[in-house]
C-alpha cells in the first residue's frame, strides 16, 4: 500500500510540474525592430502572446534617450482591464501597469497591450527592451512573461526630394525670324578718347563688412571658432546664455563626419544630472541633463560640454548645435537659440599691436 502511494504521489508532483511549464511556456511580451530617419515619428507597439490567463501586469521599457526621446504618454490599447495612468516623467527605463482586482476571472487575449511614440535623434543603432516586472493571474499566483529586445536603426535624415512643379509645356515656339539685316554700318567711329585720367585715388575706403557681433539678446546656444591642422585634435566649447532657468536640457550637434572626428565629450558641470551619451560618435551626436529631483531651477550661464574632434580634411567646417527639449521646474518647455562653433585650418590671426610706438 505504501508503495502504490509512493507512486501515486510522485504522478501528482511530476503532473503539477507538467502544468507549471505548459501554464508558461511560450508567455512573452513582443516588440518589433524599428527604422526610422533622423526627426522622424517612431510608434512602437508592445504585446504580449500566449497569454495564460492574468489580471494585473507590470512592464518595464527600456531605450537610450539619446538617439530617442519618448515624446507622450503611452497610449493603452485596451486590450486589458485596469489601465493606471502613466508617470508624467517621460524618460527611460518607463514603466506601464494594468490591475483589475475586480475581476473574477483572468484576461486571456493576445494583442497589443500598449503604444509608445518616440522621435529620432541620432543616426545608428540602438534597442529597446520591454521586461516583466510582474504579472499575476485571478487566484493571486505569478505569471512569467519572457522579455523582449528590439533594435532601432536610425538613418539621416532625408533631404527634401521636391521635384520641380512643372514641366516646360512648350518646345520653343519659333525659330529666330530673321537673319540680321544690316551689316555694320560703320566702323567704330572712335577711338577712346582719353587715357584713364587717375591712377586710383585711393585704398578702398572699406575693410569687409564684419559679422554681426553682438550675442542673441535671448536664451541661446553658442560657440566660437577653432583652429587646428589636419590630423590634429580641437576642442570646440558650447556653452548657453541668458539662461531663464531650467532643470532639463538636451542638445544635439550635428558635424560633417568628412570633415571631423568625434573623439569624446567633456560634461564641464553646469548643469546638474549629466546622463552619459551615446558610446556610438556620429553625427548627430546628443548631450542631454535632467536632473529631476531639482526643487528649484538652474540659471547658470556658461560653458556646459566640449566635443573633442579631429581635423580630417583641410578648410572650414561648420558645427551646428541645436537645442532638442529643455524644461524647467514646472515642466514648462524653455526655447534656447541654435548657434554654430567654426572649426577651421587657416592660420589663427594675430592680434596687432594696439598702439605704434611712440618713439624711434
Amino acid at each position: 500500500m505504501k508503495r502504490v502511494l509512493g507512486i501515486l504521489v510522485a504522478i501528482a508532483m511530476v503532473m503539477s510540474l507538467v502544468s507549471v511549464v505548459s501554464f508558461a511556456d511560450g508567455a512573452a511580451l513582443v516588440v518589433e525592430d524599428v527604422e526610422a530617419a533622423v526627426g522622424d515619428t517612431i510608434t512602437v507597439p508592445v504585446s504580449i502572446v500566449n497569454n495564460p490567463g492574468i489580471i494585473s501586469l507590470r512592464i518595464r521599457v527600456t531605450y537610450d534617450n539619446t538617439a530617442i526621446e519618448l515624446t507622450e504618454k503611452p497610449s493603452d490599447a485596451g486590450l486589458l482591464g485596469g489601465w493606471t495612468v502613466p508617470s508624467d516623467v517621460l524618460d527611460s527605463p518607463y514603466v506601464v501597469r494594468w490591475a483589475d482586482a475586480l475581476r473574477d476571472d483572468n484576461m486571456t487575449d493576445d494583442g497589443v497591450v500598449a503604444t509608445f511614440t518616440f522621435e529620432a535623434l541620432a543616426e545608428g543603432d540602438s534597442t529597446i527592451t520591454v521586461e516583466l516586472i510582474e504579472a499575476r493571474n485571478v487566484d493571486g499566483q505569478k505569471v512569467e512573461f519572457d522579455s523582449c529586445t528590439a533594435t532601432v536603426t536610425i538613418s539621416e535624415a532625408s533631404e527634401p526630394t521636391e521635384e520641380p512643379t512643372e514641366e516646360p509645356t512648350d518646345e520653343p515656339t519659333d525659330e529666330p525670324t530673321d537673319e540680321p539685316t544690316d551689316e555694320p554700318t560703320d566702323e567704330p567711329t572712335d577711338e577712346p578718347t582719353d587715357e584713364p585720367t587717375d591712377e586710383p585715388t585711393d585704398e578702398p575706403t572699406e575693410e569687409p563688412t564684419e559679422e554681426p557681433t553682438e550675442e542673441p539678446t535671448g536664451p541661446a546656444i553658442v560657440s566660437e571658432k577653432f583652429y587646428g591642422t589636419v590630423g590634429e585634435e580641437v576642442d570646440v566649447t558650447v556653452s548657453i546664455i541668458n539662461n531663464p532657468g531650467i532643470v532639463s536640457f538636451r542638445v544635439k550637434a550635428t558635424f560633417d563626419e568628412t570633415a571631423l572626428e568625434l573623439k569624446s565629450v567633456t560634461d564641464l558641470k553646469l548643469l546638474n544630472m549629466w546622463t552619459t551619451p551615446s558610446p556610438t560618435k556620429t553625427s548627430p551626436y546628443v548631450l542631454r541633463w535632467a536632473d529631476s529631483l531639482a526643487a528649484e531651477n538652474n540659471e547658470a550661464n556658461g560653458a556646459i560640454a566640449t566635443f573633442t574632434f579631429e581635423i580630417k580634411t583641410e578648410g572650414e567646417t561648420e558645427i551646428l548645435f541645436e537645442l532638442v527639449e529643455a524644461r524647467n521646474v514646472t515642466g514648462q518647455k524653455v526655447s534656447f537659440v541654435s548657434g554654430i562653433g567654426i572649426v577651421t585650418t587657416e592660420a589663427e590671426p594675430t592680434e596687432e599691436p594696439t598702439e605704434e610706438p611712440t618713439d624711434e
